[in-house]
């Protein structure tokens, strides 16, 4: 839970304001998003940061961190409904993937996104590796391989096929909300 103006007090001020900018972000975006914001949300001095981060780049690395966080979390918790190891499984990670670009295109387009500092970031990297692995580890139980592909290749074809991958491809491109429901 994010603490509103003014309730911070000599508590966990990065945490406060990790969680500021994560709220910051999904409602209006990375490229509008400025630390000093954050830090009126957490109800701090704009100085604050500074004592636990370098730069902003820094803070949103987190907000991503977290961004994928809670898409593997819905996604796992649509694959444990559907059932682990089957194509409904598999299935329900698409939709709930599908859901979270929906819900949260803010995040998605940062997640995705081409932010040229964030991309190269060991952070980010390591946290998109984990949310495709865990892709793979799903995928390859019921994905027929085709020998001349790799294993990343043979695991991300199902989501690049029409129930999918076009989809995926509005979504990151997308710059409005959309009433449409997927």
């Amino acid at each position: 839970m994010v603490q509103t103006k003014g309730a911070y007090h000599h508590g966990d001020l990065k945490e406060a304001l990790v969680q500021s900018a994560y709220v910051l972000v999904a409602r209006d975006g990375a490229e509008n998003f400025a630390l000093a914001d954050a830090c009126r949300l957490a109800g701090v001095s704009t100085a604050a940061p500074y004592k636990h981060f370098r730069d902003r780049n820094e803070v949103l690395e987190l907000v991503l961190e977290r961004a994928f966080d809670e898409m593997d979390r819905r996604s796992m918790a649509a694959v444990e409904e559907a059932g682990v190891g089957t194509l409904a499984g598999i299935i329900a990670m698409g939709h709930a993937y599908i859901r979270f670009a929906v819900e949260e295109q803010r995040l998605f387009r940062l997640m995705f996104g081409q932010h040229p500092v964030l991309k190269k970031a060991k952070s980010v990297e390591e946290d998109g590796a984990k949310c495709f692995g865990n892709v793979i580890e799903l995928d390859m139980d019921l994905v027929v391989p085709d020998r001349t592909k790799s294993i990343q290749q043979n695991a991300i074809e199902p989501w690049s096929k029409p129930r999918f991958g076009p989809v995926a491809r509005m979504i990151s491109t997308r710059s409005k909300p959309s009433a449409r429901r997927v």
